[in-house]
C-alpha cells in the first residue's frame, strides 16, 4: 500500500506475524496461527480468518519491530527455505480460496506455483557444496 504513508495507521488485509498483536476475544473466536504452515503464510491465514470473521486488521506504525530481513533461522537452508515459501503458499491457497474456483482453474494455478517455484534453482542450490547462506561475507553461525 505505497500511496498510504509509513506514518499512518490505516486498515490492511494483513499484517506481518513479527509484529502482530491480536485481542484475546479474536483468538478465543478464530484460534491461534493453523499448525497446517510450518513456516510462511501463517500470519496471511490469520489476518484473513480474522477479516472473514468479522475482525479488522490494521497497520498501526506506533509500535516498533527490528528485525534481520531475510535472515530468519540462521543458519539456513536456501532450497529449504525455498521448498517451504512455495509450500505454505500452495496450503495456503488451497485452504482458502481454492474452493470458490474451478477445479480446471485451480490445475491451472497450481501448474503455475509450481513453474515459479523454479524446481532447477531448488536442485542447484541443493547440491552446493555450501549448503548454509551467508551474511554478509560472514559465515554462517560466526561472530
Amino acid at each position: 500500500m505505497s500511496y498510504i504513508g509509513e506514518d499512518q495507521t490505516h486498515p490492511a488485509d494483513g499484517v506481518s506475524g513479527s509484529g502482530m498483536l491480536a485481542r484475546r476475544a479474536l483468538i478465543d473466536q478464530i484460534g491461534y496461527l493453523d499448525e497446517l504452515f510450518f513456516a510462511y503464510q501463517e500470519d496471511a491465514d490469520f489476518c484473513l480468518r480474522a477479516r472473514r470473521a468479522g475482525w479488522m486488521v490494521y497497520y498501526m506504525p506506533a509500535g516498533s519491530n527490528h528485525s534481520l530481513r531475510k535472515h530468519g533461522g540462521l543458519p539456513c537452508q536456501p532450497y529449504r527455505s525455498i521448498f517451504e515459501w512455495h509450500k505454505s503458499y500452495f496450503l495456503y491457497y488451497r485452504k482458502n480460496f481454492a474452493q470458490d474456483y474451478f477445479f480446471l482453474f485451480n490445475w491451472f494455478y497450481y501448474l503455475a506455483m509450481l513453474v515459479n517455484a523454479d524446481p532447477v534453482a531448488g536442485l542447484i542450490n541443493s547440491l552446493r557444496a555450501e549448503k548454509f547462506a551467508r551474511v554478509r561475507g560472514k559465515a554462517s553461525g560466526r561472530n
